[in-house]
């Protein structure tokens, strides 16, 4: 880090400043140029009070959550097609984000361990939208509804897409 004094700050317009010279606690660390408070102590200090605001709301914060995978999920699904690519089903209760070849599972205990979500892969999906293309996920991923995602999962294959013989 480059060392600049609280003036030398104010002057470019920063928010934060470094003298190398520890706090009052012993921290080595940036300063904030508006109350000369280290950030080490300043983030230990704001962590203890937002743990305790999410004591306190913990139905907000648990909604927030739900808010967020929920709109996470839906954009994903809706990039991808927002409809089933077998039945054309477009309930979004009933979509599901499915690897086209297969291997599913491993792929996402591959990339979160055990623990992965389908939660977390609908993110990890819109990340890579952004990071190789709509185009290029869409090779890998398709939406398909529970239904269909389970058929192709046990069976191989869909029911819907038998032709019933006469």
């Amino acid at each position: 880090m480059i060392k600049i004094t609280r003036a030398e700050a104010k002057k470019k317009g920063l928010t934060r400043y470094f003298t190398g010279k520890a706090c009052p606690r012993g921290h080595i660390a940036e300063r904030q140029v508006s109350g000369r408070k280290c950030m080490v102590c300043w983030r230990k200090k704001r962590a203890g009070v937002v743990i305790k605001w999410k004591k306190i709301n913990r139905e907000k914060v648990r909604a927030a959550g739900r808010a967020y995978w929920a709109k996470t999920r839906s954009t994903c699904i809706k990039l991808l097609g927002n409809r089933c690519a077998c039945c054309k089903e477009t309930e979004l209760a009933f979509l599901a984000v499915d690897h086209k070849n297969g291997g599913g599972n491993a792929h996402r205990r591959k990339l979160f361990g055990t623990l992965g979500s389908g939660g977390r892969m609908h993110l990890w999906v819109l990340r890579e939208i952004k990071r190789v293309g709509l185009r290029r996920v869409r090779q890998q991923f398709r939406v398909l509804c529970f239904n269909c995602n389970q058929a192709f999962a046990s069976l191989g294959y869909c029911p819907h897409k038998l032709v019933r013989k006469k």
